[in-house]
């Protein structure tokens, strides 16, 4: 940005002027008055939207990171094609862009001189945050102040030098100096830094340096005129980022005193907030409200990392919508055409919408061309390539120049090639033999596809040892039950560092003895992977809603989801009001009595499966009296013993009041559950799950003895049930073909207190 300092306190100073004194009123009178901005935003919101993004890897004298980039990509693209934003109206700051005094101009040249009252602003940070010290006052001792740090973070000067990093409270002093209500800060970033750069296979953006000593003087003096502009006149204490005056809202990846993580998928890295984020958005069916937004992010980030994101800010009325807009279009989408090769009859398609483990592996899945409703007549497009986010595709049936850039895309058939493994990452804590011995043991089981080093690649889950005290028993061996917890035996971790329940072994354990032990907790971890891979409830076109019931000890509506691209859906659905003023998951009471409503809102009977992992990370299945019945080889006998639901009806489990307890009568944690619909029935999985029968009686969750073999029985079941002509797959029997107008899959996260 080419403006001279002075010119820019200037035109900061005619901006103030014109905003003027409409925030130095009571607490009361600030709080936002959202239940008629909700309502007018649905309509159509007026004004400009513009937005400010920056991301920083490429900092000259730290460890880099590698998706603040990527981070302000999912960031433009998001706000073009499902906010409305013009791209004009958004400046990216990327990299040696990233001063200091880049980002403050670019602030006050971009936004506050030509934002007006009604305008929405987005600004997003992906980078290091760091602390800084500052000096006290008469009242207070030395105050430690949150920063982020721009490209040219550090200054050298005489002694020691001081950073040259942009404190918090000149971000908010910049935010409440524009003229409009409609703000929000999206900050992927962390403050919080205990020396380590990775966690697990994951890397922190906390900065790994203490705290600074001192800011730049340049920064106070800058701070200490925007105080006078707007005649504060304070001394330097730090503004709550939850203060009332603050016009808008500040999204953060993380609680205070936690890291904010980015990850590696194939091809690419960015931060867990911002992609789960904008990939949920993407899908989502309007209004998403930002808290409903925020829970969906944690619910992505909660298996991984405890990573918690947070919504600050004060409303009253309705739920504020996320960036305070509604979403265009009222339908969802897994990405857009960004641009047409005529010379190759392709298209490019960014693709943030699709879910990260499906974007992994989506071999050439196909996908509609939309701009209303789906009709025959609707042309497609096929995967040919993909390099990070974007993909490469060819027409179906029409050449690459019927089509236009900015057209969406709906996902269609999506494609998995068939030999999916594991990733295995292995810590960097352990030593050298140790890794060899690993990297040896895990070649040798089958359901391992690669072992990598932790932090260079992207893993499903981590190898180490155990870091400190653990929490959760020993893992039995043949020998002897173990009732000690050993704090330095070989376990398996989240790609975030959580310990998997039961993973953990004896102190002196060999490296060989321990993966061989693992092997069953590989398993279920494989077949929750696949089970992840069959989460659609952004694309499928049957008409499903699932709703959790508290029925005791306080009647209430946990959770709700539907599908929303089925014919005839309603764009408008009800948020579950639990999740209105809150980021974090739901959570159920031990022993607390709970019910499912499965609703089939479509026109053809549906069939059911209900698979998950418990708090201790068991597999589980829900079993019904109707397993009983499946020692019957005939196909007809398993498809009327399947779980169904026909057309317009509603199947509420369990059907015994007996069972109400369900999976949330043993130990707290995390559960996972997977409800997946399919319009015909699941005869391979139904088959392997014999073994079940004489479980007792009524519906409840057991453990699954089978979880990979059954996982892969469920995939198959949805492959027959969509029938995809095998002229679509380059190698039919290396792939299955899952059509989204015949199955849907359903993912919820909860936790068990």
């Amino acid at each position: 940005m080419g403006l001279d300092r002075r010119t820019f306190l200037q035109g900061l100073g005619l901006g103030l002027l014109t905003w003027g004194g409409q925030w130095m009123v009571s607490p009361k009178a600030r709080a936002f008055p959202l239940g008629n901005a909700y309502a007018q935003g649905l309509v159509s919101p007026t004004g400009r939207k513009l937005a400010l993004l920056v991301g920083i890897d490429q900092y000259p004298y730290k460890s880099h990171l590698q998706g603040c980039g990527t981070d302000v990509l999912l960031q433009r693209e998001l706000l073009v094609h499902r906010f409305g934003f013009q791209r004009g109206d958004i400046v990216s700051l990327v990299n040696q862009e990233a001063t200091r005094e880049n980002i403050e101009s670019a602030f006050s040249e971009h936004l506050i001189q030509q934002v007006k009252e009604g305008d929405r602003v987005v600004f997003h940070f992906s980078g290091y945050g760091s602390q800084v010290r500052l000096p006290g006052t008469e009242d207070a001792g030395e105050l430690l102040v949150r920063s982020l740090i721009p490209v040219d973070g550090v200054i050298a000067t005489k002694g020691e030098p001081a950073v040259n990093d942009l404190l918090e409270e000149t971000l908010i002093l910049l935010a409440r100096s524009l003229s409009t209500r409609h703000v929000t800060l999206v900050l992927d970033t962390s403050y919080s830094n205990n020396g380590q750069e990775l966690r697990g296979n994951l890397r922190s953006r906390s900065s790994p340096s203490d705290p600074a000593k001192r800011p730049s003087p340049e920064e106070l003096a800058f701070q200490e005129q925007l105080r006078l502009l707007r005649s504060a006149g304070r001394s330097p204490t730090p503004l709550n980022w939850g203060q009332s005056s603050f016009p808008g809202f500040i999204l953060t990846a993380a609680a205070h005193d936690q890291p904010a993580l980015e990850g590696q998928w194939n091809g690419f890295s960015a931060g867990l907030f911002t992609y789960a984020l904008t990939q949920y958005l993407w899908e989502s069916t309007p209004p998403s409200t930002l808290y409903i937004s925020l829970t969906r992010a944690t619910e992505t980030l909660r298996p991984l990392t405890t990573q918690q994101p947070q919504g600050l800010g004060i409303f009253s009325g309705n739920p504020p919508l996320v960036y305070d807009l509604p979403l265009q279009p009222t339908f969802g989408a897994e990405g857009a055409i960004i641009a047409i090769d005529e010379e190759q009859n392709m298209v490019q398609l960014t693709l943030g919408g699709l879910p990260p483990a499906v974007l992994d592996v989506c071999g050439n899945s196909r996908f509609w061309v939309v701009e209303g409703e789906i009709s025959p007549d609707t042309p497609q497009v096929q995967i040919r390539s993909r390099n990070g986010l974007k993909a490469k595709a060819k027409g179906v049936d029409s050449p690459a120049t019927a089509l236009k850039v900015g057209q969406w895309v709906q996902e269609a058939i999506r494609v998995l090639p068939r030999h999916i493994g594991l990733v295995v990452a292995l810590d960097n804590a352990l030593q050298r033999i140790e890794r060899v011995d690993a990297t040896s043991a895990f070649a040798n089981i089958n359901v391992v596809s690669s072992v990598v080093t932790a932090g260079e690649q992207r893993a499903d889950c981590l190898f180490g040892k155990a870091k400190s005290p653990h929490p959760v028993t020993v893992a039995m061996t043949d020998l002897q039950p173990l009732d000690r917890p050993p704090t330095k035996g070989y376990e398996l971790f989240s790609v975030g560092d959580l310990p998997i329940p039961n993973t953990l072994g004896l102190a002196d354990e060999a490296v060989r003895s321990a993966v061989n032990r693992l092997i069953p907790h590989l398993r279920t971890l494989l077949a929750g992977k696949l089970w992840g891979l069959m989460v659609n409830e952004g694309s499928s076109r049957l008409g499903v809603t699932v709703r959790f019931q508290l029925l005791q000890p306080q009647p209430m509506t946990l959770l709700e989801r539907s599908t929303g691209r089925y014919p005839g859906a309603e764009i408008t659905k009800n948020a579950p009001n639990l999740a209105d003023r809150t980021s974090a998951l739901v959570t159920l009471p031990v022993g607390g009595k709970l019910e499912c409503q499965l609703v089939n809102q479509g026109d053809r009977k549906l069939y059911v499966l209900l698979v998950g992992l418990d708090p201790l990370g068991n597999p589980l299945v829900l079993y019904t009296p109707a397993l009983s019945n499946l020692s019957d080889p005939n196909h007809n006998a398993i498809g009327s013993n399947s779980l169904q639901i026909e057309a317009g009806q509603t199947l509420t489990l369990p059907r015994t009041p007996s069972n109400l307890n369900w999976f949330i009568t043993g130990s707290t944690g995390v559960v996972e559950l997977f409800t997946l619909f399919s319009t015909e029935p699941f005869t391979e999985t139904l088959t392997l799950l014999i073994s079940l029968a004489n479980k007792g009686e009524g519906d409840r969750f057991v453990e699954l003895p089978n979880p990979q073999e059954v996982a892969q029985a469920i995939l198959q079941d949805i492959h027959n049930a969509s029938a995809v002509s095998p002229d679509l797959l380059s190698s039919p029997a290396d792939f299955y073909a899952l059509n989204v107008e015949t199955w849907a899959g359903l993912h919820f996260v909860l936790q068990i207190v």
